[in-house]
């Protein structure tokens, strides 16, 4: 049972190649949630960041250790009333049995914690965050999902989010996509966008990329209205671009509605009055109807 605010607590492993030298990387988090009994893990098995910053690790060796803590860390995912007491313990208390701190490779972080909605979505968060930010095949210092993620937040909240679904849209020249849709009449689809990206020509062969999307579905306009949320780049040097991105993709083919991050509320407020609308227009029906 998800409530508005879970409190958790959460743990970094860290692999540590020399004990002598002391440098490390984060390789999993693991994440507890005493008041309702949630324990999620998450481990990186991919080594290419790891054998770059250390040419001499064992794959082998690694991945090894890693299903062994997995295995051992399974072991907590059904919980005894006892666990879930007042007086039980923290993240630290379960990781520590099966991982003791030492002068091994493997380490814990310090305890970090933190409040969210949904248990699941914030293992992600987590992940990204900690393990795997600077392993992107695209060089997005955040993804299309962390922009999307105070909208989802927001839609859980309110209890709007099983208005929405995935959806395709085809024509003759294309098939895309949506992960977040509604449909009223036609489909209202949504997109975020991040444009938080190292280079100019980054964020400008993303836009044309979506730009190209719309173009190609410009003979099913009528079935459906696209929006954009546009994530904003962290170096301000890139700010000229960004704005100028954010008008051509106004300007883009199946006239799409286009809000910049700053404009994150406004976009949550037009969903919410939209589909509220939608749902008093029906029960007004219903009843006319009866």
């Amino acid at each position: 049972l998800m409530t508005s605010s879970q409190h958790y607590t959460y743990s970094i492993l860290r692999y540590r190649h020399d004990s002598v030298l002391g440098e490390s990387l984060n390789v999993g988090v693991v994440l507890f949630s005493k008041e309702v009994g949630q324990f999620k893990f998450k481990f990186n098995k991919k080594i290419t960041r790891l054998k770059s910053a250390f040419p001499s690790l064992d794959p082998i060796s690694y991945r090894s250790t890693i299903r062994v803590i997995e295995k051992g860390l399974s072991q907590f995912t059904g919980f005894s009333p006892k666990m879930m007491s007042p007086s039980a313990g923290g993240v630290r208390e379960i990781v520590e049995k099966v991982l003791r701190q030492d002068d091994s490779s493997f380490h814990w972080s310090h305890v970090g914690e933190g409040i969210t909605s949904d248990i699941e979505d914030e293992i992600q968060f987590l992940f990204r965050r900690f393990v795997t930010w600077n392993e992107e095949i695209n060089p997005s210092r955040r993804s299309d999902s962390d922009v999307w993620r105070p909208v989802q937040k927001a839609l859980k909240r309110k209890k709007l989010i099983n208005h929405f679904e995935e959806t395709k849209i085809e024509s003759d020249l294309a098939e895309v996509k949506f992960d977040h849709a509604w449909k009223n009449g036609r489909w209202h689809v949504f997109q975020p966008l991040s444009l938080d990206l190292k280079t100019e020509d980054g964020i400008h062969d993303k836009v044309a990329k979506w730009s190209g999307y719309l173009l190609h579905l410009e003979s099913e306009k009528t079935r459906f209205k696209p929006y954009f949320l546009l994530g904003k780049p962290q170096d301000p040097k890139l700010g000229e671009i960004y704005q100028d991105m954010i008008e051509a993709l106004k300007k883009s083919p199946c006239n799409p509605e286009v809000y910049p991050e700053h404009k994150t509320d406004d976009l949550i407020d037009y969903i919410e009055d939209q589909i509220k609308s939608h749902d008093d227009k029906n029960r007004i029906r219903g009843i006319a109807n009866s």
